[in-house]
């Protein structure tokens, strides 16, 4: 996949009044967040088939180091509990399911290879690319680092099903790294900008405005505050916002660079 000039608009001028949405429902597991060796043993924790998130869930006690990792959706609720949220998508021909990690810190794509040998890696949905009649081999090699470790593996295109919208997406293949071990999710999908990528690929939510697959540039997040370990977590809305999901009006401020989602404060 060729990167272009692609921007996202982080200003109203671009705020369309009968946008065109894709909801993720967002499952809501509740952590009571483990320190990163814990993580190691109580993540595999899961059943046979699809591996979902809520049967991957572990239960140490807080640890403030652990509260730093930077990957992830983590939200304190009700009485000082932890919530990890994940949002389903599927890749390749037959479609094959995986649980993602939605952050805003990074701008890749990548999910667990079936090329992984580590341990860690059979607690997770694998991507198989000799299984999917709609992969193109891509070959780059992918490296980054995240405030946990590094995650290595190669870069792959192929067929990505996200909500209803069906996008031809560069991602990474993850075969090894430091910061994977401690991970319930299956992948993580980039929502940062495109500055921030490893390779010439576009990052999913660029991908599908300039396929037409959204009709504003724009995401948004709902979270559920009901206090219940599995429940609906609220959704992860592409393409805009839900105006049902709140009241009053929103307040826009420019980010400070077109790199991480940061703004000044005064």
């Amino acid at each position: 996949t060729i990167r272009k000039n692609a921007t996202l608009t982080t200003n109203p001028s671009s705020h369309i009044d009968n946008p065109k949405l894709l909801r993720i429902p967002m499952t809501r597991v509740h952590v009571k967040y483990p320190t990163q060796r814990h993580l190691t043993k109580n993540h595999r924790r899961y059943h046979n088939g699809t591996h979902s998130p809520e049967n991957r869930i572990v239960t140490e006690n807080i640890d403030e180091k652990a509260k730093s990792l930077s990957s992830g959706i983590f939200v304190e609720g009700l009485n000082s509990q932890w919530y990890y949220y994940f949002g389903a998508i599927t890749i390749g021909t037959p479609p094959r399911t995986f649980y993602m990690d939605f952050d805003t810190g990074s701008a890749d794509m990548w999910v667990f290879s079936s090329q992984c040998r580590a341990s860690y890696c059979r607690a997770h949905n694998l991507y198989n690319n000799k299984l999917s009649r709609t992969y193109i081999p891509q070959g780059d090699p992918f490296e980054i680092t995240y405030g946990e470790g590094n995650v290595n593996g190669f870069f792959s295109i192929d067929q990505v099903r996200i909500a209803g919208a069906t996008i031809t997406q560069q991602f990474a293949e993850v075969t090894s790294g430091a910061a994977v071990v401690e991970g319930t999710y299956d992948g993580l999908i980039g929502m940062g900008f495109i500055s921030q990528v490893a390779d010439d690929e576009y990052p999913v939510v660029y991908q599908l405005y300039r396929l037409k697959q959204i009709t504003a540039p724009q995401f948004s997040f709902y979270f559920s505050t009901a206090d219940k370990e599995t429940a609906n977590g609220g959704e992860l809305i592409l393409g805009g916002v839900d105006k049902s999901k709140f009241t009053g009006s929103i307040i826009w401020t420019p980010v400070t660079a077109q790199f991480y989602w940061q703004f000044s404060l005064t």
